[in-house]
């Protein structure tokens, strides 16, 4: 979602030229990413501690 109202915002406003708003939009695609490798990381590990 935070994806989508960056990019709808964006397309009114010239909101990612302001080097703040677009580091954010980078780290929440990041997370956007990495986020599915977390979730079985964390499954990873409490399978090796049983």
């Amino acid at each position: 979602m935070a994806l989508v109202s960056i990019m709808i915002h964006s397309f009114f406003d010239f909101n990612l030229q302001i080097p703040a708003n677009a580091a954010t939009f980078v780290v929440v695609c990041a997370l956007a990413v990495l986020a599915p490798y977390h979730l079985s990381g964390s499954k990873r590990i409490t399978e090796s501690v049983k």
